[in-house]
């Protein structure tokens, strides 16, 4: 009476430790998976990172770029300007006032000049 009690508990153990066995075997092969995907995603992380990096690198380099562009057209317009007025006071001094061509000049700001001149 008491064996076949003491032989279906052994069996209960018995299923119980090796449906356990088998969560822990599961687990294992379950971590083992995870730490396989986990290097992976590290992998590519990194190589994302280094793209990032790179990207960044080569942006502030575009941005140095453009702004040293920006100071040579500003430096370039600056020069064209003063060319430009430099051109106009000199062709001012030359054009006589009466002159045909005066109330051009007087309209591309020479009139200063020609009071100063004829006065």
């Amino acid at each position: 009476m008491f064996f076949p009690q003491i032989e279906e508990a052994r069996a209960r153990v018995s299923e119980k430790s090796s449906n356990m066995h088998n969560t822990v075997v599961e687990s294992h092969d379950k971590s083992k998976m995870l730490e396989k995907e986990l290097k992976s995603l590290s992998k590519e992380l990194q190589v994302l990172q280094k793209e990032k990096d790179a990207a960044e690198r080569k942006k502030t380099e575009s941005m140095k770029m453009l702004a040293k562009k920006e100071l040579d057209v500003k430096d370039i317009n600056e020069r064209i300007e003063t060319e430009a007025r430099t051109k106009v006071r000199s062709w001012c001094v030359l054009v006589q006032p009466g002159h045909s061509s005066s109330a051009a000049v007087d309209h591309m700001g020479c009139t200063k000049l020609h009071s100063t001149s004829v006065h």
